[in-house]
């Protein structure tokens, strides 16, 4: 465990006291040499008493590039370097100092490194649960002392909101590299081929599975003896007042007639998860299914949230970052028979869920935890601060990790001490404090095998590949990236930070990996003499073993070139091959070829400049890319420029340096949307036998209001329909390939026959699934299907 203290520049000391539960004062001393820099390093017990059995840690900003050190023998972990076998490593009497030093090198971008504490892995996991909780108290304490009153009793009546719960993205929402599933009956369109994410929608080759949360609310006696159900598709929070909610996982299941384009629903499974006037519900992000010789099982993984009273938001000066009485819940259904589903198991374990993903029979799930102050009986009272704090002190490192818990209310710690590794104290001493991240392995072929792996840190989102998951967080400098390998017991490798933050929507399509090596673009806090602050890293692992390290980053003084023009935004970037395309907009939409063949010299080999912008990339086939936005006008009298309808664009990117537009289509007028720029796991793809194809939700806006106004470029127009398109992608005699319309499966309409009033649903739960020469929609709750020959137009 290590305790980190604050930076020094370079060629100045640090020096400040560690608290008394080392005694110890930590000197750092660095200046420039030989291209690189010499650091010399002075530790002393300033208490009373010698100490014992303790070495000596620094933190980097990066990977340490050490070549040579003297008195003490140097490794590396992560972003520390130990300093280990020192003549004083056995006992420092007090008052007594000593001293090593080291050569160093580093990429231009330096900080000097900073002294930690080592402490036992138990003794040092248990004092920094124990800070960050008591640190949360303190926040608390001080509300009370200026004068606000409690706002929930000490009974435990919850009055605010509850934590943040796990949504479809959680940074788990993304679109297939290959332009594909990963797999023959995998429809959910993913980020990286072979890394399943969680979705609503699921196929085993025959029968589709949906999966909704439901809740129906309960008057209590006296008020109504009715009761109302709905599917809610934000998970809202129990109701005050009359009655309260009861919440369930809605799963059904459907014949998918592929041949006919029909669909006949087969059964239905409702799993009850909560009960009582004070529930605040379960989330699900999605699900997972997977299927052996004789079996199918379902797991449904999302986050629950129990009644609590310690949920204060930034407005009460609460502890904003500290998790409150969160789970992850994972419910498991066998759908081997689809007309008789059963739910076979739970399993549940405390913390937020931050992502997912299922890499062949293995469930990783990345979650932030937080000790729970529930289970430790810590009371929501300005009366109780003395037991809460007596409680906090006598609490064990059992106490204070996440439970995971069985079906009859027990638990036990989800990991010991020892699956800790490469602590690291936060940025800001109010930040963050006592959180862990934690990635967990599940066999879904045997899902009582767990394993954790455990780094204290915090995490906001996860960009996975095959080999690696990424978890990362934006903090008070920077974004720092945690890479876990995914095989065996999920080492730690180290991490890394950024000098910037994640500029895309869906973080996670901001990452890429190749071989090994991870692109990462983010966006700095100024532009440092370039025409915008956008910049690429690649990322690989040390060649010495030492962690992570920056190979190169994009622009530099090597290759200048800016990614993207003065005031321009990100819309989007894709990863995959040896390149990485981005799409920046202001007036126009230039679309970015950056070859990082050579992760040691990216640079941007080509660009293309066309109307609009594209939020959503996706690669289709050799040498074609896929751009999902909207149209834009550029008025040239007011100097700003107005988006208009969806634009779906086909590019030709088989030679980056001369990238082509193929033709395009804008479907609407201003005030429509489309599916996969609000989740692309909407955007459906297929290419096989039957052709290339893909389909989308659009909600589409084409009627003038009666007070509008059609010259004005920034006129908003009503809705129309709603609807699933669907694309050909076609061959022509000169080899370029086209856009072909198919047609539209309307869901909702004005024209409908009784005309719809609107379409009051959200495009993140809407898919469509192509299945040889058929094709299925799902619209919120609802499932439609038709064969593609019968589709209209319009």
């Amino acid at each position: 465990m290590k305790r980190l203290m604050s930076n020094a520049l370079f060629g100045a000391a640090l020096c400040c006291s560690l608290p008394a539960l080392a005694e110890l004062s930590c000197q750092v001393n660095t200046s420039a040499w030989n291209n690189g820099y010499v650091a010399n390093v002075t530790v002393t017990n300033i208490g009373t008493t010698a100490t014992t059995d303790w070495q000596v840690a620094l933190t980097f900003t990066q990977s340490p590039a050490v070549s040579q050190g003297w008195s003490a023998t140097l490794s590396a972990d992560g972003n520390y370097l130990f300093a280990s076998n020192v003549d004083w490593n056995a006992s420092l009497a007090p008052g007594q100092s000593t001293s090593f030093g080291f050569l160093g090198a580093h990429n231009g971008n330096f900080t000097a490194p900073t002294c930690a504490e080592m402490l036992p892995a138990d003794d040092g996991l248990l004092g920094y649960l124990r800070r960050g909780l008591t640190e949360h108290l303190d926040f608390r304490e001080n509300y009370y002392t200026y004068g606000a009153s409690s706002s929930t009793s000490s009974s435990g009546s919850p009055s605010g909101s509850s934590s943040s719960s796990a949504s479809s993205s959680t940074g788990s929402s993304t679109g297939s590299s290959s332009g594909g599933g990963s797999g023959g009956d995998d429809i959910t369109n993913t980020q990286e081929l072979g890394v399943d994410e969680a979705d609503i929608i699921e196929y085993d080759g025959d029968n589709l599975y949906v999966v909704r949360d439901r809740r129906t609310y309960v008057y209590l006696p006296g008020t109504s003896s009715s009761s109302t159900s709905s599917t809610s598709s934000t998970g809202s929070s129990s109701s005050s007042g009359g009655g309260y909610y009861e919440y369930t996982v809605s799963l059904a299941s459907y014949s998918a007639d592929k041949t006919n384009g029909v669909v006949t629903p087969l059964g239905n499974l409702s799993i009850p998860f909560s009960s009582g006037q004070y529930s605040y519900g379960y989330t699900p992000a999605g699900s997972y299914l997977w299927q052996t010789t004789s079996e199918k099982t379902l797991a449904i993984i999302g986050e629950d949230v129990e009644p609590t009273p310690y949920t204060y938001s930034y407005n009460y000066g609460g502890y904003p970052y500290y998790q409150y009485a969160s789970k992850v819940s994972i419910f498991l259904a066998d759908v081997t028979d689809p007309t008789a589903m059963d739910a076979t198991d739970k399993i549940s374990f405390d913390g937020h869920l931050v992502s997912s993903r299922r890499i062949d029979n293995t469930l990783f799930v990345v979650s932030r935890y937080s000790p729970s102050m529930k289970r430790l009986g810590i009371e929501n009272s300005q009366y109780a601060i003395d037991d809460n704090r007596a409680l906090i002190a006598n609490a064990s490192l059992a106490d204070l990790l996440p439970h995971l818990y069985d079906n009859n209310g027990g638990s036990a710690p989800l990991f010991s001490g020892n699956d800790c590794v490469g602590a690291q104290w936060p940025e800001q001493s109010d930040l963050y404090r006592g959180s862990l991240v934690v990635l967990t392995k599940i066999d879904l072929d045997d899902p009582s095998q767990i394993s954790s792996s455990c780094l204290p840190a915090s995490a906001s989102d996860v960009y996975a590949s095959g080999d690696a998951v990424y978890a990362f967080n934006y903090g008070a400098t920077g974004t720092t990236i945690y890479k876990f390998a995914t095989a065996g017991s999920m080492p730690y490798i180290g991490q890394i930070s950024v000098p910037g933050s994640i500029p895309c929507t869906e973080q996670a399509y901001c990452f890429g990996e190749q071989d090994g090596v991870l692109r990462v673009l983010y966006r700095t806090s100024s532009t440092g003499g370039y025409a915008t602050a956008y910049r690429l890293s690649t990322i690989a692992e040390s060649t010495n073993g030492m962690g992570l390290q920056i190979l190169a980053t994009l622009p530099n003084a090597a290759r200048p070139e800016s990614i993207g023009k003065p005031n321009e935004l990100i819309y989007s970037m894709r990863s995959f091959g040896d390149t990485v395309y981005l799409v920046t907009f202001q007036k126009v939409d230039p679309l970015y070829a950056v070859d990082v063949s050579n992760p040691a010299d990216p640079y941007i080999a080509g660009e293309l400049e066309v109307s609009g912008f594209s939020d959503y990339l996706h690669p289709i086939g050799d040498g074609l890319l896929l751009g999902v936005g909207k149209d834009a006008y550029y008025e040239a009298s007011t100097g700003i420029t107005w988006y208009q309808g969806v634009k779906i664009e086909l590019f030709d990117i088989s030679n980056p340096l001369e990238l082509r537009s193929l033709g395009s289509e804008v479907i609407g007028r201003r005030g429509s949307a489309s599916g996969p720029s609000a989740d692309p796991r909407a955007f459906a793809f297929r290419n096989d036998e039957y052709g290339m194809r893909f389909a989308l939700p659009i909600r589409v806006n084409d009627i003038m209001p009666s007070y509008g106004d059609p010259s004005r470029p920034n006129q908003t127009y009503n809705w129309h329909y709603t609807g699933l398109f669907v694309y050909d992608i076609l061959t022509g005699a000169n080899g370029d390939a086209s856009l072909s319309r198919r047609g539209i499966l309307k869901s909702a309409s004005l024209d409908a026959t009784p005309p719809d009033s609107y379409d009051y649903t959200s495009l993140s739960y809407h898919r469509g699934v192509l299945l040889d020469e058929s094709v299925f929609y799902l619209h919120d709750t609802d499932i439609s299907a038709a064969l593609l020959d019968d589709l209209p137009q319009e």
